[in-house]
């Protein structure tokens, strides 16, 4: 029916950003290396579709990269897809696939921020507001000043 088919144009740029995003790793893997976050927010597709969609809402308003280890069933279609639905109702936001930062900071575990700085970082878990896991670095990290810097950089936008 019309107006059920999700907006053509919109996947076509998801896909050609999660694309960019696949030549990108690629090309780190042939030792050219891209500029790093001061934190990310990992994820995966596995959490529930309401949840992960506030997830990637907050990361976005905090300008954090949402950040997945992998495509679903190795498939980008799938992926694009599922990444549409999750943010087609307010059309912000996104999610990178990137499995580096996973191994980099040891994540085994969802949700999970991490905040970095210079060669130490922070990691916290948990199914809390991003706003409460920066607290929490900002509270008590090792890296709470980049912490600060975040959160004092959300308030400015709002």
């Amino acid at each position: 029916p019309q107006g059920m088919e999700p907006d053509a144009e919109f996947m076509q740029k998801l896909t050609d950003r999660q694309r960019q995003a696949m030549e990108q790793i690629e090309q780190r893997g042939k030792g050219k290396q891209q500029l790093q976050s001061e934190a990310y927010y990992f994820l995966s597709f596995s959490i529930p579709d309401e949840p992960i969609k506030r997830m990637i809402s907050q990361a976005s308003h905090y300008k954090i990269p949402a950040t997945v280890r992998g495509l679903i069933e190795n498939n980008m279609e799938k992926t694009t897809a599922k990444m549409f639905e999750l943010v087609k109702d307010n059309n912000q936001g996104g999610v990178a696939i990137d499995p580096e930062p996973f191994k980099r900071f040891h994540i085994d575990a969802v949700p999970a921020l991490v905040v970095q700085c210079g060669q130490k970082f922070d990691v916290v878990y948990g199914d809390i507001s991003l706003n409460g896991l920066l607290r929490e670095v900002k509270e008590g990290g090792d890296c709470s000043d980049v912490a600060r810097r975040i959160l004092r950089g959300a308030d400015k936008d709002e």
